[in-house]
């Protein structure tokens, strides 16, 4: 007995489900995470290896917003398989797009980084890097702005409009588990 061909539109449901059971996935772990105490870190952690399933990156880390110093903090970074402290200084709104991400709290795709007229400081340090293409998420709860999802790759691009959306979907439960580990933080 043979099985007739999937059609295009049921294999592209087929994959639809696969990336939103996958979602899923990302936000339970991010959730368990947080739950169980864990820092930002771990948070960062757990988020980027399961990313991965959804959206090729190289480079992956949360830039930290701090209002009263009006500065982007990136503590950690996940850079192909090895995670740690990035040992990147602390960023002006205005020297990187992550200013932009403040100021508008959209999401910003930068396909190719060199070809683009708008530079910020920030460039240099990516293209020492080698990396050729972001994007940058806000992270928020309500009015609350927490920071940024800064994702990054070595090739131009490799993130499109597609990764954006599915990552938003996700950056609910990433923006609440970072701002009940800072509430945590702030309690001792």
């Amino acid at each position: 007995m043979t099985t007739a061909p999937v059609s295009y539109t049921a294999a592209k449901l087929l994959g639809e489900l696969d990336k939103r059971v996958e979602q899923l996935a990302i936000v339970n772990g991010v959730l368990r995470a947080v739950s169980g105490g864990a820092g930002f870190a771990d948070i960062l952690r757990v988020f980027a290896s399961n990313l991965k399933k959804l959206c090729p990156f190289d480079r992956c880390s949360i830039a930290l917003y701090d209002d009263q110093e009006r500065l982007f903090h990136i503590p950690y970074a996940a850079i192909g398989n090895r995670f740690g402290e990035s040992g990147e200084s602390s960023r002006s709104p205005e020297s990187s797009p992550l200013g932009e991400v403040l100021r508008t709290r959209q999401p910003i795709l930068r396909r190719h980084i060199e070809a683009e007229e708008r530079r910020f400081d920030s460039d240099t340090d990516l293209a020492k890097m080698g990396l050729h293409a972001e994007v940058l998420l806000p992270l928020q709860v309500g009015p609350r702005f927490l920071g940024a999802l800064h994702l990054a790759t070595y090739e131009t691009d490799r993130l499109d409009e597609d990764h954006v959306r599915l990552i938003q979907d996700l950056l609910p439960a990433v923006s609440v588990a970072l701002w009940i580990r800072s509430a945590k933080e702030r309690a001792f």
